[in-house]
């Protein structure tokens, strides 16, 4: 839906009564499961994920985040988030990622660091014995003050750059430039380098931030790009300081005359292309892609309601819209150099 259009019509159904309309969904569901159904001490909230009559009333709850924030309500976004992890802790919904963000935009520092250490570590633990986090981390107290060993930092940079930049921000916040705030935006930037870099350029963010992250040498170094010609050993020295090939976007070079010598070598991962149609008619995705390349590229299929399948082959790539699912990554390499439906 376009934003517009859905930002009218949640503002008509407020204006219409909409915690109404919850509060009878509410009773709905009360209906069919029992009186205690939303009760901390129910049954059935913490399970809400597993059970199929409270998924449209929590798919509700998921279109009043993204409605919400995009009106600039950031405190009701955080609050049915918040809901959303309690009624369906494990986050089935992938709303979790959005809540450290949306909470650093409150300025609740402390809770925004509260939710976000236990999911950076969540990704290393020994799953045997790991317990998460009551509520997914949503029942907040006071981070505790601690720094991670040498080891288990090493480790950390595979896990989620929206809870990595949020206990990096928040640290800094609540404690200013510390060891535990250099200690996460280090993390951040080595497992993420492309938020630092955009932190380096003063887009859209704090001048405070800005500040603390440019005199972090392990931040400012994880974003330093070499030149793309191979055996060339120059190296940035400012953030974003090479251009980009402007065919590919992924490789940088110090000069002209570097790209101007690899062109030879790197054009062909620059031939390849895809493009993508919807039929509303026939209510299909379509996708074509076509030529060789040795680049790494990954294609987001978004699912979108109602198709049972996805039916693809290097011949024939068809993507029937329909589920009712989040994004899903399928790598082109593996359909070969060349499908077209």
């Amino acid at each position: 839906m376009n934003r517009n259009v859905g930002l009218s019509v949640l503002q008509a159904l407020q204006e219409a009564g909409w915690c109404q309309l919850l509060l009878n969904a509410k009773k709905l569901l009360k209906t069919c499961l029992g009186s205690n159904y939303f009760g901390d001490n129910g049954p059935h909230v913490g399970r809400f994920r597993e059970i199929l009559e409270t998924r449209p009333y929590m798919r509700v709850f998921q279109a009043q985040v993204r409605m919400f924030f995009e009106s600039g309500d950031y405190k009701s976004s955080a609050q049915t988030i918040i809901e959303i992890l309690r009624l369906g802790p494990r986050d089935n919904m992938r709303q979790r990622s959005h809540l450290g963000p949306i909470l650093c935009r409150l300025e609740r520092y402390s809770d925004a660091l509260y939710l976000a250490r236990p999911w950076m570590e969540d990704f290393i633990v020994d799953r045997k014995v790991y317990m998460p986090p009551f509520r997914d981390g949503t029942v907040f107290k006071a981070p505790e003050r601690r720094l991670f060993s040498p080891e288990v930092e090493k480790n950390l940079g595979n896990s989620p750059c929206s809870m990595t930049y949020t206990a990096a921000r928040a640290a800094f916040k609540l404690w200013g430039d510390c060891e535990e705030s250099r200690q996460s935006l280090r993390i951040a930037s080595k497992g993420n380098p492309h938020v630092i870099v955009k932190v380096l350029g003063k887009i859209k963010r704090p001048n405070d931030v800005w500040n603390w992250a440019n005199e972090h040498p392990d931040a400012k170094g994880a974003t330093f790009k070499k030149c793309g010609k191979p055996y060339c050993t120059q190296k940035e020295r400012r953030a974003a300081e090479f251009q980009q090939c402007s065919s590919c976007h992924l490789v940088s070079y110090c000069g002209q005359a570097c790209q101007k010598d690899d062109w030879k070598r790197h054009k062909p991962d620059t031939s390849s292309r895809f493009t993508i149609s919807h039929s509303e008619t026939l209510n299909n995705i379509f996708f074509r892609f076509t030529g060789k390349s040795t680049l790494h590229i990954s294609l987001v299929v978004y699912r979108l309601v109602h198709a049972p399948v996805i039916v693809f082959s290097t011949e024939d790539v068809r993507v029937k819209a329909g589920f009712d699912s989040q994004p899903e990554s399928i790598c082109v390499h593996s359909l070969g150099p060349t499908f077209i439906l």
